[in-house]
């Protein structure tokens, strides 16, 4: 087998992992909630509950979301960045889109400003 071959079969075999991680983390990014694996410090696993997604529902009510779904993110707060949200969304064609929103405003109590960012930059992507 030609050397290119070798090559092409390796970038698909890594492609076909990296999609499996992808596969499991929209998995538990999307659950209401997921018990980590073991460890010495939680023998039975760690429960946690996805509360960003409690809020996103809160702001569904707003009618502001329009041919998607927010399948789920992650919330973090540092001084330099302010608020941030990393997010995952899809339409029912199956297409997603990926939004990383800094400095929105609000504080470590009230993400909706970040939610109301990624909103908009999702309603550009899907509505164009």
């Amino acid at each position: 087998m030609p050397q290119d071959n070798y090559r092409q079969q390796e970038i698909l075999v890594n492609s076909c992992k990296r999609l499996s991680m992808m596969i499991d983390f929209l998995e538990i990014l999307s659950a209401d909630h997921y018990t980590t694996s073991q460890s010495a410090e939680h023998g039975n696993g760690k429960l946690v509950f996805h509360t960003l997604k409690s809020k996103i529902n809160d702001y569904l009510k707003t009618d502001a979301i329009k041919g998607y779904n927010i399948i789920g993110g992650k919330t973090g707060y540092t001084t330099d960045a302010g608020i941030c949200l990393a997010s995952v969304a899809r339409n029912d064609r199956g297409d997603m889109y990926i939004a990383v929103t800094l400095k929105a405003g609000g504080d470590v109590n009230n993400y909706y400003p970040a939610i109301k960012d990624a909103v908009s930059l999702y309603n550009l992507a899907f509505n164009q």
